[in-house]
């Protein structure tokens, strides 16, 4: 995963890695971060070579195809096998945005609406971190607009930076 200044983001991975663990128990499946977060993605591939491991797959918990996903996954890769050649390092495809992924939001919606006592909605912001490749953020428009013919209700994508509109703005236009 990328990493978080915030400790509720690890315990997220962490919590989704031992479900993947209960689901593949035949497989070692361990947490690793990008940055910000512990253990590390070097730390956790040297920790497998030890242990004998001659094949790591990693998967990118990433949304879209942004920088992360096409430069500082590979760069870590590059930089693990360089240390490890007798080791075999791939990455399998970044998770995406299926439309799937909304099924989600949506329980997490009705999460919300309810604990706040919300009945009805106007529009929806998709919040993103947002990113300097506009294609992703492309992808993250395309599932708002999927959204929005699913609710029937005028959504739009924001971002928290590197990208505008940015979430505030988005809110604020909405309000106006």
């Amino acid at each position: 995963a990328h990493g978080s200044r915030d400790p509720r983001s690890a315990a997220t991975i962490r919590a989704l890695v031992d479900e993947v663990r209960a689901v593949r128990p035949d497989l070692k499946v361990e947490p690793a971060f990008l940055e910000l977060s512990r253990p590390g993605f070097q730390t956790v591939v040297d920790r497998l070579v030890k242990a004998g491991h001659d094949e790591i797959v990693v998967v990118p918990l990433l949304l879209t195809e942004a920088h992360h996903a096409t430069v500082d996954v590979p760069a870590a890769i590059a930089e693990a096998t360089e240390r490890h050649p007798q080791v075999r390092i791939q990455a399998t495809d970044v998770l995406g945005l299926e439309t799937c992924f909304l099924q989600v939001l949506d329980e997490r919606l009705r999460e919300a609406l309810r604990a706040a006592r919300v009945r009805e909605l106007d529009a929806l912001v998709l919040a993103a971190a947002g990113t300097s490749d506009p294609l992703a953020n492309q992808a993250v428009a395309r599932l708002a607009r999927v959204w929005g013919s699913h609710h029937k209700l005028p959504v739009t994508a924001a971002y928290a930076s590197a990208a505008p509109p940015a979430t505030g703005e988005a809110v604020r236009a909405f309000r106006a």
